[in-house]
């Protein structure tokens, strides 16, 4: 029992999702509970230890982070959602993860803003996903008599989906395919059921040989998608094109290649669907920079600064422009706060700030800034200025939190 308590608690520490476990353990004890008495109080007895390391582990997040769920800074659209508003979402984001699970062909792989509209009671489809989730639950409770193993499949997905599902306690995104990973242990205990009662052996050998070609099909074209940056936020427009984050990293990836016309209205695009986001402000900004005129870019990195001023990307196509323009002083400036606001700036920033610094008699501070260039692995051949924003990098898209009105 101590170690049981012991592991758990790691994995809470490791993953809050753990929480689940209790509740997953006290449903098999349930649906499969032993015969005898003396048994069945065992069971129970060893399942009490869990309780209170789930309790300890909520009172050591409440201390730390004042509250149990996300702050309101990180929820989705910053916790402006009202909890009807969060409920009818989570109806028609439901509609979507069973679309995922018995239909996995249009995979965007983020569904950030607006990549799923908001639903509200108005919205017959929001409906149907509530209908569905308490139907399904009714369905798994109903037929426990039948087939207990069923039912714990069915439960199992829900309970490990809670943490996630933004029924309780609202997250920072309405869905995420990553979402689906513990829940799929569940539904394949049901599937398996399902499958084991085929009794027409033929049957049984063409379900087993199409579902796994299936697979291998989808797994291959969904790799061969997410290849690069620009086939991944490519296929991100086609799949959600409301998603502003899916036209921003595509707008990045054309204007990467080249095409700054196309980048361009990917970009407006975006501005279309988050007005006053400053990263898509600054990336439109880099399609009006040219060689030596900011003109045209100056006012969306204005307008981008005047939003966020700690923004650093936008402060850094400033100095961009400043440099350009032969204002020395103005582009180390900006520089400067680039290098002290990005956690891990790239050789490329290090390198304009080091111009500027020796352009502006600071020899030695100079010299650190290119040293520290040298150190830094980083940099991609071509312009010195073209490294891709972190919210663009196709590993890290799930990890920005994009909040609107």
């Amino acid at each position: 029992m101590f170690w049981s308590a012991a592991l758990f608690a790691l994995a809470l520490l490791s993953k809050e999702n753990a929480i689940v476990l209790p509740a997953i353990l006290f449903l098999d004890l349930w649906l499969g509970a032993p015969s005898t008495g003396k048994s069945l109080i065992k069971s129970i007895w060893q399942l009490l230890v869990f309780p209170p390391v789930a309790l300890g582990y909520l009172g050591l997040r409440f201390a730390v982070l004042h509250g149990l769920g996300f702050p309101a800074s990180a929820q989705y659209m910053a916790g402006r959602l009202t909890y009807s508003d969060r409920l009818f979402t989570a109806g028609r984001v439901f509609l979507r993860y069973l679309v995922l699970i018995f239909w996995p062909v249009e995979v965007a792989g983020d569904y950030d803003y607006n990549a799923i509209p908001i639903a509200h009671a108005s919205n017959a489809d929001a409906w149907l996903g509530l209908l569905l989730i308490v139907t399904i639950a009714a369905f798994a409770v109903w037929y426990r008599r039948r087939n207990w193993i069923v039912t714990l499949g069915l439960l199992f997905a829900y309970i490990a989906f809670l943490p996630t599902s933004n029924w309780i306690l609202p997250i920072s995104v309405l869905m995420a395919e990553r979402f689906l990973y513990l829940p799929l242990i569940g539904l394949s205990i049901a599937f398996a059921c399902a499958y084991n009662a085929i009794q027409d052996d033929r049957i049984r050998k063409l379900a087993s040989v199409g579902g796994i070609l299936a697979a291998i099909l989808l797994c291959n074209s969904h790799d061969y998608i997410r290849r690069n940056n620009f086939t991944f936020f490519a296929n991100m427009v086609r799949v959600v094109p409301n998603s502003g984050k899916a036209r921003l990293g595509y707008g990045y990836a054309l204007l990467q290649a080249g095409r700054n016309d196309e980048a361009a209205r990917q970009l407006e695009a975006g501005l279309r669907i988050m007005p006053d986001y400053p990263e898509l402000l600054t990336t439109l900004a880099m399609t009006r920079i040219y060689a030596n005129n900011c003109s045209l870019a100056w006012p969306l990195l204005k307008r981008a600064n005047q939003i966020d001023p700690s923004h650093a990307d936008t402060h850094r196509r400033m100095g961009d422009c400043y440099f350009k323009e032969g204002k020395m002083q103005e582009a180390e400036s900006n520089y400067h706060f680039a290098i002290n606001s990005i956690p891990y700036p790239d050789a490329s920033l290090y390198y304009m700030w080091g111009r500027t610094l020796e352009d502006t008699g600071q020899k030695q501070s100079a010299m650190s800034a290119y040293q520290a260039r040298c150190v830094d692995r980083s940099e991609q051949p071509g312009h010195p200025g073209q490294v891709a924003p972190a919210v663009v990098s196709r590993r890290g898209v799930e990890r920005v939190s994009i909040s609107k009105n």
